[in-house]
């Protein structure tokens, strides 16, 4: 694993991803979905792509918020064609929401969170512990 110090570490990993599955916390909320969305946007503005897929429903407050824009499940096998996994707010392995779809296993993982206690197994890890959010 290689830790991504700083924001702009962590945005050339950003960079590099042309296609990216991002992915939250089982029981998602506020922070999770906020973040998801926030890099979701992110990335299209920056002429990538992005996909977020949710483990479970959102709860009702943060429904306008999400619209459509938030996947419930994978496409098949072979038609996604991500180029990275990030991960958003997982504080640990129990807490990915892996739901009922496989994720592709030889995608590189990026892990952004802001857990002090965050040890989730990732190519690349952010972890901004002194903030009170993702």
């Amino acid at each position: 694993m290689i830790l991504c110090p700083d924001i702009p570490s962590a945005a050339r990993v950003l960079a590099d991803c042309s296609h990216a599955l991002i992915l939250t916390h089982i029981k998602p909320d506020g922070d999770a979905a906020g973040a998801a969305l926030a890099l979701r946007e992110l990335m299209i503005d920056n002429g990538r792509t992005a996909d977020v897929l949710l483990p479970e429903s959102l709860p009702s407050k943060f429904l306008e918020l999400a619209g459509d824009r938030f996947l419930t499940r994978l496409p098949g096998p072979g038609r996604t064609g991500y180029t990275a996994l990030i991960l958003l707010d997982c504080a640990n392995e129990e807490r990915i929401g892996r739901g009922d779809w496989e994720i592709p296993a030889d995608l590189p993982v990026l892990n952004i969170d802001h857990h002090r206690s965050n040890h989730v197994t990732a190519d690349w890890s952010y972890i901004q512990s002194d903030a009170a959010a993702t």
